[in-house]
C-alpha cells in the first residue's frame, strides 16, 4: 500500500500538466481549421444555391442543375457541421465519469480533448 501511494505521488508530481490536456498549438489548429470548414460550406452551399434553376422553369436541363445545386448545398452543409464540430471541441473538453467496483472500488472523473 505504501508503495502505491508512493508510485501515485511520483506520478502526480512528475507528469507535465501539458500531457493531462490539449497544447495551445493544437488548439490553434483546430479553430483555424474549423473556421477554414465553415468557411468552405458556405461558399459551397452559396454555389449550390446558384447552381439550382429557381426562377427558371423553361430550361430542358433544370433536372440535372437540381441536382448538382443540392450536392453542392448537401457537401457544403456537411462542411460546416465538420468545422462546427471541431471548434466545438478545441473549446471544450469532453468528460467522462465512472465507477469502478471489483477488488478494488474507485471512482474516476477522465477529461480529455
Amino acid at each position: 500500500m505504501r508503495q502505491l501511494l508512493l508510485m501515485v505521488g511520483l506520478v502526480l508530481f512528475v507528469v507535465s500538466p501539458a500531457t493531462a490536456g490539449q497544447s495551445q498549438a493544437t488548439q490553434e489548429q483546430l479553430l483555424r481549421g474549423g473556421a477554414r470548414n465553415i468557411t468552405i460550406g458556405t461558399v459551397l452551399i452559396a454555389a449550390g444555391l446558384v447552381v439550382m434553376p429557381i426562377t427558371d422553369l423553361n430550361d430542358p436541363h433544370k433536372d440535372t442543375q437540381r441536382a448538382v445545386g443540392a450536392g453542392l448545398t448537401a457537401v457544403g452543409g456537411g462542411f460546416m457541421l465538420w468545422g462546427v464540430h471541431d471548434r466545438h471541441k478545441a473549446v471544450r473538453p469532453q468528460v467522462t465519469f465512472g465507477a469502478a467496483i471489483g477488488k478494488s472500488n474507485a471512482v474516476y472523473i477522465r477529461r480529455r480533448w
